[in-house]
């Protein structure tokens, strides 16, 4: 716990550059991330929330490289809790924390319908900044909340769409919803109606859209959300001049997104178009960086339990996230790396619940930096960046197709320890990289991806080759040679039974297969290759009078993690 240092520093653009010079994640930069932190920047909308810049014991920039871009994008400097001296070492750990989203926030403020109210923010912003055609603009979080502040009645469109769904989606129904009402709400209201309870008459424009809608809803179709407010901007256009349609058209790329007539871009736009300054919110001014209290402390799990009996008004505690915290405490793999627990001037927890629930659920303590002090109202603004993917840290450790290695090792990981089946199941990063360190053959086993990826997606099916060659090896390649080329398989080989039944269900839109089903009938179809038996049929009865265990690799001797490390 020596050599730490911490303090609460502004962070010019000149800085942002100097810390940039030295960092250690060279993955490539989310642009549109970087954009949305720097409109807060300019808008004043940034806040001090206890989110730390980390640097290593060796001066290198660990966390904290988008916020440090958008501060020279925006040319304007920021408050922010420094912390240095971090073990190198740590740097995996790091932004592997779950990531909370705008309808998470929403939902905590006890929104009805955050989800849909999220959806809906996000839309009436793009329309407004014509960011609907061409790749999204990313906006952040508190330009959203600031666009709810000064349009609260796009909750009421919210409330009044909800049996719309699933003609429109109901996020999309809410905004346009919104939309059409700043130019005639009583006839936006007996649209969106007949939407749910159309008047069936050809050439009526909601009766024809949503019809529409149904049949690519029952085709199995991708209804892109910038066609469907398309379609539904041109039929409320043609329902508002009284005017028949016969097929409702819009063209991604070759036309213009369709605007809304009539529709003033003044003050009902606010918040939207230009978002004002919040240099405080509820007549508080934010509490000056010299009141806040940083220190390190190891939390105990009594501790832990005192500080979450001030957990009021967060989200609900996800007992899978906690379950993998815990699972790495209890291993000894959970590192001091510069995340803080966060607590407001009020005494209530504002951040790290999760972790604070690790802890009581291993009994086991953990080093952590804490942050009290901070303006209750900051705890909208927490986690709302992109977590960092276990393929970008393979990425920086130099390993070579991370993405696939990514699949291999968390389905790997899930067979090991016989937990395929259970869905709500997660393997936390550290035990990933156990996994990898433990079983570097696994690297074998993805080289041959290339030769599935026709037939089904190579995660799986490598990750079952890799267990499959240490039962023999020369067996392992060939099976998965057959069964990317399908090359000299007699009628009854389970391999090819294999290819038709993958192939079947990659060429279906309505795929009904779970990974669980895949691995068994994959393992099944191996187990009979190796032996030399022909097959005639390959299923795995799951349910019902017949249900089956699901099916072991014949002559492997299966180890959990735990127990061959």
């Amino acid at each position: 716990m020596n050599g730490l240092i911490f303090e609460i520093e502004t962070v010019t653009p000149q800085l942002a550059a100097a810390f940039l010079r030295n960092v250690r994640n060279k993955a490539r930069i989310d642009h549109r991330t970087v954009s949305a932190y720097a409109q807060d920047m300019a808008n004043e909308l940034w806040k001090l929330n206890g989110e730390p810049i980390i640097l290593s014991n060796k001066g290198e920039l660990m966390s904290g490289r988008l916020r440090l871009h958008a501060c020279q994008k925006a040319g304007k400097p920021f408050k922010t809790l420094v912390v240095k001296g971090v073990d190198d070492a740590h740097f995996d750990s790091i932004d592997a924390l779950r990531r909370r989203t705008l309808a998470d926030i929403l939902t905590i403020r006890r929104e009805p319908f955050g989800r849909t109210l999220a959806s809906a923010l996000l839309l009436v912003w793009r329309y407004a900044n014509d960011s609907l055609v061409g790749k999204a603009k990313k906006v952040s979080g508190q330009t959203l909340l600031g666009v709810l502040a000064a349009n609260p009645d796009i909750r009421t469109s919210v409330s009044l769409t909800r049996d719309v769904s699933p003609t429109l989606p109901h996020g999309v129904a809410a905004a346009l919803h919104y939309l059409f009402s700043q130019v005639d709400a009583r006839l936006a209201d007996k649209f969106f109606q007949e939407l749910v309870e159309p008047t069936e008459a050809e050439g009526n424009a909601p009766f024809i859209l949503r019809r529409q809608m149904k049949e690519l809803l029952l085709a199995g179709g991708h209804r892109n959300q910038t066609a469907v407010a398309a379609l539904t901007i041109k039929a409320w256009e043609a329902y508002r001049a009284g005017k028949s349609v016969g097929v409702l058209r819009y063209s991604h790329g070759t036309e213009s997104f369709p605007k809304i007539k009539d529709i003033q871009e003044d003050a009902r736009f606010d918040g939207i178009t230009r978002v004002p300054p919040a240099a405080h919110q509820n007549g508080k001014l934010s509490p000056p960086s010299e009141s806040l209290k940083v220190h390190l402390e190891h939390v105990t799990p009594e501790r832990a339990k005192k500080i979450l009996e001030t957990n009021e008004g967060n989200r609900s505690i996800a007992s899978a996230v906690v379950e993998k915290y815990a699972r790495d405490m209890k291993a000894g793999a959970w590192v001091l790396n510069g995340q803080t627990i966060k607590v407001g001037q009020s005494g209530r927890l504002l951040d790290g619940q999760h972790r604070l629930a690790a802890s009581i659920k291993a009994g086991r303590g953990f080093d952590a930096i804490v942050v009290e002090g901070l303006d209750d109202t900051v705890f909208d603004t927490f986690d709302l960046g992109m977590r960092r993917s276990l393929g970008e840290i393979l990425q920086d450790r130099r390993e070579i197709n991370t993405s696939t290695l990514a699949a291999v090792l968390r389905q790997a990981w899930l067979i090991k320890n016989g937990m395929l089946q259970y869905r709500a199941v997660s393997p936390t990063v550290a035990e990933l990289l156990d996994l990898l360190g433990i079983s570097p053959d696994i690297r074998e086993s993805v080289r041959l991806s290339y030769k599935i990826r026709d037939v089904v997606a190579p995660g799986l099916v490598c990750a079952l080759h890799f267990f499959f060659a240490q039962v023999q090896k020369s067996k392992a390649d060939q099976f998965i040679a057959r069964l990317g080329d399908g090359a000299n398989l007699s009628e009854h080989s389970p391999i090819l039974l294999l290819r038709e039944r993958l192939n079947k269900d990659r060429a279906s839109r309505k795929r009904d297969m779970s990974d669980a089903e895949k691995a068994a009938i994959i393992i099944k179809a191996w187990n009979a290759y190796r032996l030399g038996r022909e097959l005639g049929t390959l299923k795995w009865q799951n349910a019902g009078p017949k249900k089956e265990s699901f099916p072991a690799i014949e002559g492997l001797q299966l180890l959990t993690v735990s127990e061959a490390a």
